[in-house]
Order: C-alpha cells, then sequence, then structure tokens
C-alpha cells in the first residue's frame, strides 16, 4: 500500500489564527485558498480513484445529552462548508446517524440540489469504506463523522497508524483522500 500526506494551506504554529490559509472553494479538481493560491487534488480525473472528503461535524451544543444538534457557530461553519463543497462533483453525502454530522452534511446538501445524502451508523463506518473502494471507483464522496472516526477511516486508508483523534475543541479540518482502492492513496490535510 502506498501512501503519501501532504499538509496543504495550514499554519501549523497554531490551527486557529487568522492567518491561516483556508480551504475558499474546490472545483473541477482544484483547490483553491483563501489567499488565492491554488492546489490540483491528485488524480482527480482518473476514473479508478475514489476521492473522499473526511471532515469532523462541526461545533456541537453542549446540551448533556449524547445527540445534540449544531451550535449557531457550527451552523456558520457548516453553511462554508457548502459554499467551499459547492462545486466539488460529489456524488454522494454520507453521514453517521447522530443530528450533528446529519445537520452538518444536510447543508451541504442543501447547497448541491439533487445529491442523495445516506445515513451510516458510526460503528459500520469502516464496512462502507471498503464497500465504497471496491463497488464505486471514479466517485466522490463527503463523509461528514466524529473527532475519533475520521482518523479511524483515514489510518486505514493510509495503512497504519497516523493520525490521532481530533481534539474535542478543533473543528474545519478537511481531509481529501484520493485512492484507489484502498491499494495508492495520498491524503490532503487542510483547514476550511
Amino acid at each position: 500500500m502506498i501512501s503519501t500526506v501532504l499538509l496543504v494551506g495550514m499554519n501549523c504554529a497554531s490551527k486557529s489564527t487568522p492567518d491561516t490559509i483556508r480551504v475558499s472553494a474546490i472545483k473541477n479538481g482544484v483547490i483553491t485558498f483563501s489567499d488565492g493560491s491554488t492546489h490540483a487534488i491528485p488524480h482527480y480525473d482518473d476514473s479508478t480513484f475514489t476521492t473522499i472528503y473526511f471532515v469532523r461535524h462541526c461545533e456541537k451544543a453542549k446540551d448533556g445529552t449524547n445527540d445534540p444538534d449544531l451550535t449557531t457557530e457550527g451552523r456558520a461553519r457548516a453553511a462554508h462548508l457548502a459554499r467551499v463543497m459547492e462545486h466539488a462533483g460529489l456524488d454522494e453525502i454520507v453521514t453517521t446517524q447522530y443530528k450533528r454530522t446529519f445537520q452538518t452534511g444536510e447543508a451541504v446538501q442543501q447547497k448541491i440540489a439533487g445529491i442523495p445524502l445516506s445515513q451510516v451508523k458510526a460503528d459500520s463506518l469502516e464496512n462502507w469504506l471498503t464497500e465504497t473502494l471496491s463497488r464505486h471507483p471514479g466517485e466522490q464522496f463527503l463523509s461528514v463523522g466524529h473527532q475519533n472516526t475520521v482518523p479511524q477511516l483515514l489510518n486505514k486508508l493510509a495503512g497504519k497508524l497516523q493520525y490521532q483523534n481530533i481534539a474535542d475543541n478543533e473543528f474545519g479540518r478537511l481531509y481529501i483522500a484520493v485512492t484507489q482502492g484502498g491499494k495508492q492513496t495520498e491524503i490532503l490535510e487542510l483547514q476550511y
């Protein structure tokens, strides 16, 4: 398994400073950043590669339940994600069964008319990934997960333990995994 990771557009000293370069749009296989620079998504036009955009759900309410809604800030971030992904060419959005992931994905779905939104139980995401890689080469997916499920799926694609759980207060990371059936994988790590 070949795996490469490219850290693009992040100020590694601080993930939340105003000078962090963020993704402002994805269109026709090209990522445009807030500073006007661009970066091509690897293998974008190769129909043997599947592209999966991974994000953690946006900010959730701390209401004492295990299934909270997004906060006002979370809804604003989800709306921004929708603008970023509007022209990415997605074939499907996949979320877990929790409201916070569904609401994040739903914001993107509302921006892209006609795109299906499916729910997968959080403990079945690895099965979803395996099936997606075998049955959907050339397609593009947005997977909205959690602080632990996003790195788990990335580690599965990378073929090694490379990604750690996302910090509880960290939102706005976007990972773009481009993979040829899980055999050859390139992962871009970005901020949106």
